[in-house]
């Protein structure tokens, strides 16, 4: 039997302010991965419609270019 994934999918909220530079967000990733003790091959950000992130096995993650338009919690570690 196949899930609907649609009935589990968040909805996007709304986008709000400046979005915060590419390299800003990729310095935060950066941070939250020597905090978790692991070690990213590399970061991109692009379109990703469908997804947030993800995620390969050689260590590449990648993130939905949309993120950076979100409101953030940069100071809250």
């Amino acid at each position: 039997m196949r899930k609907d994934v649609r009935r589990h999918s968040l909805g996007r909220p709304e986008a709000s302010g400046q979005p915060m530079p590419s390299e800003d967000f990729k310095a935060e990733v950066r941070a939250w991965a020597k905090r978790l003790d692991v070690e990213p091959a590399e970061i991109h950000v692009m379109g990703m419609r469908p997804k947030w992130a993800s995620c390969s096995t050689c260590g590449r993650l990648t993130f939905d270019a949309e993120l950076l338009a979100l409101p953030g919690h940069s100071g809250e570690r």
